[in-house]
């Protein structure tokens, strides 16, 4: 399945092409040499319009990047079977965000770059999704202690460790030069978290 054809879909919105718009030049220019006249023309709208939706570039960026981490969330609800074990449920997950990360460089590389429009309050909200992931994972690892999949540990701790590995794991995804089997990576990441490094 080609993500890029599901993001930003729907041609009939014009909220929603001035935001695939605004991917398109951001990626291409980075945020501050991108003018709202070059998005305007990408999205085949007038300037004007594109103030009828937004107040500035800079809220642009921000709904721009609402949308994806909204999309990427639901691609992952989609696509994850809550009645499988624990270690397929991270499996499933892992490999899924290697996937879209790989599918998205543009866009992800576009979100990490510094000197992007991040205030105290887009900061507070990227604080809260964060949150919101970190305490999916550990409801996942409590569904897991639950079953008796696993032992009790602090599922918060275990959820941080597990979001860092894939922080970190995302690193790789995006400095790769050429395709790999990220999937026995992810593997190989799994056992050690699930048997330890203890003798």
């Amino acid at each position: 399945m080609d993500e890029k054809k599901l993001l930003f879909n729907n041609k009939q919105d014009k909220r929603l092409q001035i935001l695939a718009a605004a991917a398109k030049i951001f990626t291409a220019k980075g945020f501050h040499p991108a003018k709202v006249e070059e998005i305007a023309t990408a999205a085949g709208v007038g300037k004007g319009t594109v103030y009828e939706y937004f107040s500035s570039k800079t809220e642009v960026f921000r709904e721009m990047l609402s949308y994806l981490l909204e999309f990427y969330k639901q691609y992952f609800e989609e696509r994850l079977d809550r009645s499988k074990s624990v270690r397929e449920q991270l499996f499933t997950i892992m490999s899924t965000h290697a996937h879209f990360l790989k599918n998205n460089k543009d866009l992800f590389s576009l979100i990490l770059e510094p000197h992007q429009p991040i205030d105290e309050e887009t900061q507070a909200w990227l604080v809260a999704e964060r949150r919101e992931i970190l305490d999916g994972l550990a409801q996942i690892i409590q569904t897991g202690i639950e079953r008796g999949e696993l032992k009790p540990v602090n599922t918060f701790v275990a959820a941080q460790i597990l979001l860092g590995t894939m922080i970190s794991f995302s690193g790789e995804v995006f400095l790769a030069k050429k395709d790999w089997d990220y999937q026995e990576i992810i593997n190989h990441i799994l056992e050690i978290l699930f048997q330890g490094l203890e003798c």
